[in-house]
């Protein structure tokens, strides 16, 4: 008898200006035409900070900076059968505009703070995931966004920060320069 992972590590960008306070919301070329997160599965040996900006980058073309996990949600059984452990990741950007990858994603754009929270299942998909992040977020944005600020990106290596407490995930990884 042998135990197996019978399941997906998914990343999702929470990308935020916190200069214009706008988030970054795409639409997926073949979906139900509702806005979400930049999301996506971490690849075999791949960190989560390095996962979620190649996903944000991938889909949008907008550089950004890991900054933190927001919120962990972990679901039993998805669509295909599988779990899921997926990790809601804040990410800050100076970018204010975002071009969709054309083979994945239909529209992609920066919404208020505001628009994002306004909008209803019929705009933006109100999965577990999706009601997690606007509960989350309307909590972060009630204290936690004052004072962000981009800090320009180290090209050279990804440092996650977490509260006091730096963390080196990677190393001279091409495909984020």
């Amino acid at each position: 008898y042998q135990r197996r992972v019978h399941g997906q590590v998914g990343v999702g960008g929470v990308v935020i200006n916190p200069e214009t306070k706008t988030l970054l919301l795409v639409r997926e070329r073949f979906g139900n035409g509702r806005w979400k997160i930049p999301t996506g599965i971490v690849d075999r040996a791949e960190s989560l900070p390095h996962a979620v900006l190649r996903e944000v980058l991938e889909e949008t073309a907008v550089i950004a900076n890991f900054k933190k996990v927001l919120f962990v949600n972990h679901t039993l059984a998805t669509r295909w059968g599988i779990g899921d452990l997926f990790f809601a990741c804040l990410c800050l950007t100076s970018a204010t505009v975002a071009t969709p990858d054309p083979n994945e994603i239909h529209e992609c754009c920066f919404v208020t703070f505001d628009r994002f929270l306004a909008m209803g299942p019929d705009e933006f998909i109100m999965s577990s995931n999706g009601r997690l992040l606007k509960e989350h977020l309307s909590d972060f944005l009630g204290e936690g966004w004052k004072g962000l600020t981009v800090e320009a990106a180290d090209r050279g290596e990804m440092l996650v920060a977490e509260q006091a407490e730096i963390v080196h995930c990677g190393g001279d990884d091409e495909s984020l320069k």
